[in-house]
């Protein structure tokens, strides 16, 4: 009896112990990174969306990492950071050999739970259980001297048959652009050996930015004009300017995922030679004097034409 009485103290003991641990470690983590997906299983060919999130409640101003996932069982259709709660990425999440690599920073801190950071859209590939987690991860405290703060990590698990689950597409169609921007043409001696660069930056609180392009040209182009014939080269902030003498109408293409995009344009900085208003004042002049000497000369023609014709 007495050894049952002392059993049961003793698994009281070391049960309040386990909780007390437990509690400790939980309240020792500064910041939470955990992922919350559409649906748990899938078949093959099908799709699943897989948000990650921040909880936070001392504060985090940065976070990086890279996403990990069975290229084997799970293939990565597209990463989607519209409506995150980082507004400046240092490296946009993007797909790498590791996975889905990405940086950001929180300016000012994120002092709350469930902050959407960005959202995976998974196709499955082959029969199986796909583990999504983090590889490492770091969060920042804002605390004024940006401590790494204790985290915690919780996947996310899915499921992958061979038949349909009769899941839905987890996206919808959307013809909502991006945000307007502003892009700035700047020069920095840290950057680009000191040549001209212009640096840019804007939202999609739908699908996300998928990428952007630039297009450099001598004459300004009209809203039809920007979409025929003409060269986008895909770009990334900040970017080098070709044209160093700024003499350019320079466009700048945003693109969500969704192929919605926002244009924003700048005027050429300085004026070529062919723009500079004297130069366009002589040209005109030129004009006028070819002009009136052409009308002299036909008109003096006319009268030999004449007199022949009355001899």
């Amino acid at each position: 009896m007495n050894t049952n009485i002392h059993e049961k103290l003793l698994y009281k003991l070391q049960l309040s112990v386990l909780m007390f641990f437990s509690v400790s470690v939980l309240s020792a983590q500064a910041a939470d990174l955990y992922f919350k997906e559409s649906v748990s299983s899938i078949g093959i060919g099908e799709a699943v969306r897989i948000d990650m999130f921040l909880s936070s409640v001392e504060g985090a101003n940065a976070l990086e990492g890279h996403v990990t996932f069975p290229q084997d069982t799970l293939t990565l259709e597209r990463v989607e950071d519209g409506n995150s709660i980082v507004s400046l990425w240092v490296e946009r999440p993007h797909k790498t050999n590791e996975g889905v690599v990405f940086s950001g920073v929180i300016p000012g801190g994120y002092f709350a739970r469930d902050g959407k950071i960005f959202s995976l859209v998974f196709r499955g590939r082959k029969e199986g259980q796909a583990l999504v987690s983090l590889a490492e991860a770091r969060v920042l405290l804002h605390d004024g001297a940006g401590s790494e703060g204790n985290l915690s990590i919780v996947p996310a698990s899915i499921r992958i048959f061979p038949a349909s689950t009769g899941a839905k597409e987890p996206f919808e169609e959307e013809n909502i652009p991006p945000e307007d921007f502003t892009p700035i043409v700047a020069q920095d001696p840290n950057l680009f050996d000191g040549q001209w660069f212009v640096a840019f930056t804007t939202q999609d609180k739908n699908s996300g930015i998928s990428h952007y392009e630039i297009l450099e040209s001598r004459k300004k182009l009209s809203d039809q004009g920007l979409g025929e014939h003409v060269e986008w080269q895909k770009a990334e902030t900040p970017y080098k300017l070709l044209d160093q003498e700024l003499t350019s109408y320079i466009y700048i293409r945003a693109i969500d995922h969704q192929g919605n995009e926002r244009i924003a344009a700048i005027e050429p900085l300085k004026k070529s030679f062919y723009q500079q208003p004297y130069v366009l004042a002589a040209g005109f002049l030129l004009i006028l004097l070819v002009g009136w000497i052409l009308r002299r000369w036909l008109h003096h023609r006319g009268k030999q034409t004449a007199t022949g014709y009355m001899r």
